[in-house]
């Protein structure tokens, strides 16, 4: 395997190929052979975000990395990335004791409530995520006619390494599409008592203009659930590109749901910019306001810190 020093990733994710640091940035050559389109580089830098100091990465073939710590190079996470045959960028990612399952997936059994999905919904509406021409709005919903299905959410499944430390063991998975649009979820285990926190994502495409580049709308939905690691990868876990079977389990409390209503990506290359403009700008989504619900303003998201979840609606 070969190591790279992680403080070069992010940025050569955007830069693959300027720079001192292009060629011998492992991650960045891996991306590069992906032929990502400009949406998918931006959702792939928010998603993975800035790794903890200190940390190295160790890349294998087939688009694997693995996190180590920089002093005692102890294991400290994965991620791995790959492009389907449609397009689709899929990114999976652990982090603590445990390793991927890449050849079994877990269906996240998160129970939405019709308002919750109302909103995911609305947010891939005109997507590369659905169907073209089957535009999603809530007032369809409350009809009979039919609308395009949510994506099925699942996680690559887990093997521990240590059961012990198992409170800090986190995972998510994204998917995003050429347009930008797409989902991501995560899992992040609590220690003591079997609980665990799940969070659901749903992104609009990337759009452009001449001077700044936005999604018209981020939905975030997330809940406590009391379910443990060895029965959460014991009752939903099947083999990767199988249907699972799942059994929904409601939240604790109930659902928390957030919209963030045009949200501004910084630090975007002018030539970027330029791919990505559009030359209609999309009709904002009606406000709503629903219990439990939470609108944040039309400001740039302020910047993920470390490897915990951060509030950027772009990224996880």
């Amino acid at each position: 395997m070969r190591r790279i020093s992680v403080a070069f990733v992010c940025g050569a994710l955007i830069w693959p190929a300027s720079g001192a640091f292009g060629a011998e940035n492992v991650v960045a050559q891996a991306v590069q052979r992906l032929r990502l389109s400009p949406q998918q580089l931006l959702s792939l830098r928010d998603f993975l975000g800035p790794f903890n100091r200190g940390t190295e990465v160790e890349s294998s073939n087939g688009g694997f990395f693995v996190l180590r710590d920089a002093t005692t190079m102890a294991y400290v996470g994965e991620f791995s990335l790959r492009v389907s045959s449609n397009g689709r960028l899929d990114v999976d990612r652990i982090g603590g004791p445990a390793r991927l399952d890449t050849l079994h997936s877990v269906a996240l059994p998160l129970r939405l409530t019709d308002k919750a999905r109302v909103q995911a919904m609305a947010t891939l509406a005109n997507s590369d995520v659905t169907e073209p021409g089957s535009p999603v709005t809530p007032e369809k919903m409350e009809h009979v006619e039919p609308v395009p299905a949510l994506p099925s959410l699942s996680l690559a499944a887990a093997n521990l390494t240590d059961a012990a430390a198992l409170g800090g063991l986190s995972q998510s998975r994204a998917e995003f599409w050429p347009d930008g649009s797409g989902w991501s979820a995560s899992v992040r285990f609590q220690g003591g008592a079997p609980r665990m926190r799940m969070t659901e994502r749903f992104f609009a495409p990337i759009r452009a203009d001449a001077t700044q580049v936005w999604r018209d709308n981020v939905v975030e939905i997330d809940g406590d659930v009391k379910l443990g690691f060895a029965e959460f990868e014991a009752h939903y876990a099947c083999a990767a590109g199988a249907v699972c079977n799942l059994r929904s389990i409601a939240a604790e409390s109930g659902l928390h749901v957030i919209r963030w209503r045009k949200t501004l990506i910084s630090a975007v290359p002018p030539t970027f910019v330029a791919k990505i403009a559009a030359p209609v700008i999309a009709a904002p989504v009606p406000a709503a306001t629903e219990q439990g619900e939470v609108e944040s303003p039309a400001a740039a998201p302020p910047a993920p810190s470390g490897d915990s979840v951060p509030e950027n609606p772009n990224g996880l």
